[in-house]
């Protein structure tokens, strides 16, 4: 007989068998995660504590996409290890509530890691799956994880080719695309790729008490931090340099909001190099 859990897990059958399903597949990485580690063996004791505060202030963020009203997510739901987290639900209808509340969901959730120093990179797509409390399963997961490694580069959730023309299909059902929702859920980068617009939530009481500016300022300071501290390594400042001109991005999409008190200060968006003086005391 089923246990409870197998009952409530849809990628099982009533008699427990497992079966993959079509679903909506999100793979993140935390950024840094080694380095993370490496301070806590070498210097900071706290670095373990850091992280399980952030991550329990974050997951009650998703608990909206799977329909749960606390931050106990099923294992079937989310699944993390080491310094991965994979969320994956199978499609229902044609899948266009679910994809526009898990951008809002992974908004949030990225906000809120980001108050606490830590940023994600990641892919979304539309395949089959399968999970459990132990596995994870399917050549949608295959696709998350090659392509955060190899495409998503920067901080952000990337959507991959089927997630988009899902989402071509949902902006094709309004009279004007431009109009469509998901203009604001999602964004189209330099590169094409289009990713989860994570700084939208913010604008989520907009009309009722005004956009939540605590969090701006919160993005802010975390990516001039960043900045800062990785200033002479070229590769990973670039991945903030990445995120800054995103923020920069978005205030100047809602400048009636944002002045630019709001944007990066201009000083920390150029790495030079310098002459050699002082290389030799």
């Amino acid at each position: 007989m089923a246990t409870t859990q197998t009952a409530n897990n849809p990628y099982r059958t009533i008699d427990g068998s497992p079966r993959m399903l079509p679903s909506i597949v999100c793979y993140l990485d935390i950024l840094g995660y080694r380095q993370l580690v490496g301070k806590a063996i070498a210097s900071n004791p706290d670095a373990l504590l850091h992280l399980r505060i952030a991550l329990d202030a974050a997951y009650p963020h998703l608990a909206a996409w799977f329909g749960v009203n606390t931050c106990s997510i099923p294992v079937w739901n989310a699944k993390t290890f080491t310094d991965n987290i994979v969320l994956a639900e199978p499609i229902r209808l044609d899948g266009e509530a679910q994809l526009g509340t898990i951008s809002e969901c992974l908004g949030f959730f990225q906000l809120e890691l980001i108050k606490h120093g830590i940023f994600v990179r990641g892919a979304l797509t539309v395949d089959d799956f399968y999970m459990d409390e132990e596995i994870a399963f399917g050549p949608g997961l295959v696709q998350s994880v090659n392509a955060e490694n190899d495409t998503a580069r920067d901080p952000r959730i990337i959507l991959l080719p089927p997630a988009v023309d899902m989402l071509r299909h949902h902006c094709s059902k309004y009279v004007s695309p431009d109009d469509a929702p998901q203009n604001q859920c999602f964004a189209r980068d330099a590169d094409n790729q289009i990713f989860v617009n994570y700084l939208e939530p913010i604008l989520i009481a907009e009309h009722e008490q005004g956009p939540y500016v605590e969090w701006m300022k919160y993005h802010r300071d975390m990516v001039v931090s960043k900045l800062r501290e990785y200033s002479d390594q070229p590769v990973i400042w670039s991945k903030y340099r990445w995120v800054a001109n995103y923020h920069d991005w978005f205030c100047e999409c809602h400048e009636h909001w944002f002045d630019t008190s709001y944007n990066i200060p201009k000083e920390y968006l150029r790495s030079h190099p310098t002459h050699l003086r002082g290389l030799v005391d």
